[in-house]
């Protein structure tokens, strides 16, 4: 995780984490990019140094 706080620039949000997946074919995403997944009911943030997306409990 980011040693210190990460600015996060927030995307329109999905349905269904699997348009996460997809997204990443055509359009790779960025460092911060953050996506709010309404199925799940989470918001998550993309990290680069691990290239994944990791939940996120408290944003505004």
């Amino acid at each position: 995780m980011p040693s210190s706080r990460q600015v996060l620039k927030w995307k329109p949000p999905f349905d269904s984490a699997i348009a996460l997946k997809g997204l990443e074919d055509y359009k790779p995403p960025a460092a911060g990019d953050a996506r709010y997944v309404a199925n799940l009911g989470i918001a998550l943030v993309y990290i680069r140094k691990i290239r994944g997306w990791v939940a996120i409990s408290h944003f505004a």
